[in-house]
């Protein structure tokens, strides 16, 4: 069992939002001009971030000009968690580092929510019903509970994502990329508006880690190649 928890969500949200009022605001870095990226649960962040400014009238706080994910938690429910032996959460549990993702084996039999209130889970979560984690799209933007899915991502920009074909989280991460896709290809009218890169052999959030070697040197290198024809096509 974690502490009690004193800064659940969606204190970590708010935190990340006063930072960006304080960069554009304060700083004066225009919007125009930032990249946002988040890795891990840090992923579901930035996309919480990007969302929240879609709401506001505030015309100065606009949305950042790219997004880059690498390997987003942006499912904390079991919603991906199937019976099929190529689910993820159950092929990579034995090569995905992270264990938090499948620390109890009731999880696997799919008991009421077995196996998910975990440290992470609990500590991000707090004293909040577990169902929150099925139905809020701020935690869980790629949950398969979700009943209106279709428009969480309009007006999203230009957007990267890296995944890992041995994480655990990975057929969540593909949800979240064809969500994505879904609503700002088509809106953008430019099928590479979002970029997906999956590697094979990589591990949850391997961009992390310098012995993952050749897949993170090859993440960055095309990671940096995408960002420099961004950049050369923008007003930048």
């Amino acid at each position: 069992m974690p502490l009690s928890p004193s800064n659940a969500f969606p204190a970590a949200l708010l935190d990340v939002i006063a930072a960006y009022r304080y960069l554009v605001l304060e700083c004066h870095c225009p919007p125009e001009r930032i990249l946002l990226s988040g890795d891990s649960t840090g992923g579901a962040l930035a996309i919480g971030l990007v969302r929240h400014l879609g709401t506001l009238a505030d015309p100065d706080l606009r949305r950042p000009f790219a997004l880059f994910l690498s390997s987003p938690w942006v499912d904390l429910s079991d919603s991906h968690l199937t019976n099929n032996p190529s689910c993820s959460i159950i092929s990579n549990a034995n090569c995905d580092i992270w264990s938090d993702y499948i620390v109890e084996d009731g999880m696997l039999f799919r008991s009421p929510m077995a196996g998910l209130i975990n440290y992470a889970r609990r500590s991000y979560i707090g004293f909040m019903e577990p169902e929150v984690m099925q139905h809020n799209p701020f935690i869980s933007p790629a949950s398969l509970y979700l009943t209106t899915p279709d428009g969480l991502f309009t007006g999203f920009p230009r957007t990267y994502i890296v995944s890992a074909g041995a994480e655990a989280c990975r057929d969540s991460i593909r949800t979240l990329r064809d969500r994505l896709r879904s609503d700002v290809c088509k809106e953008q009218d430019d099928p590479n508006w979002v970029v997906y890169d999956e590697y094979e052999d990589a591990i949850h959030d391997f961009l992390a880690f310098e012995f993952h070697t050749p897949e993170r040197k090859e993440a960055f290198q095309r990671f940096a190649r995408w960002l420099d024809n961004v950049v050369d096509s923008s007003i930048l």
